[in-house]
């Protein structure tokens, strides 16, 4: 029904201009974190020299902050080909479009969730550390 598609439209066009954005974002953030990242970390342990404990350690940290990168680009990634085809779905009604569309951001909610499950444990673990030691 028309009233469905416009709906739809609506989600797909939001969900690939933030996918896009979100890409954009990531990648460019990651650049720059490559480019100048081992700078960004000795001026933090020149500032504060006890940080330095383990020799190497610029590199590991480098390694996990563009470790942490892949999460949001992945959630972007499929944010963006959700979108992209969901409009193909609308454009030519093909429904098999539509179902990899759908399949696309049934990813995005999946990552999503997984990391919210992590946050929401490590918060009622911080709070019960926090509550027993009090």
């Amino acid at each position: 029904d028309d009233y469905t598609r416009r709906h739809l439209g609506e989600l797909a066009r939001w969900a690939r201009f933030l996918g896009g954005a979100g890409l954009i974002l990531t990648v460019s953030f990651a650049l720059l974190l490559i480019s100048s990242g081992n700078t960004i970390i000795q001026n933090m342990y020149r500032t504060n020299p006890a940080m330095k404990t383990v020799e190497g350690e610029e590199k590991a940290m480098a390694y996990w902050m563009v470790a942490f990168m892949l999460i949001p680009f992945f959630i972007s990634f499929y944010l963006f080909r959700s979108g992209n085809r969901m409009i193909l779905g609308l454009k030519h009604e093909r429904q098999d479009y539509l179902n990899n569309a759908l399949y696309n951001l049934k990813r995005v909610f999946r990552i999503i969730g997984i990391f919210m499950i992590i946050y929401l444990s490590l918060s009622i673990l911080g709070f019960l550390a926090v509550f027993f030691t009090a």
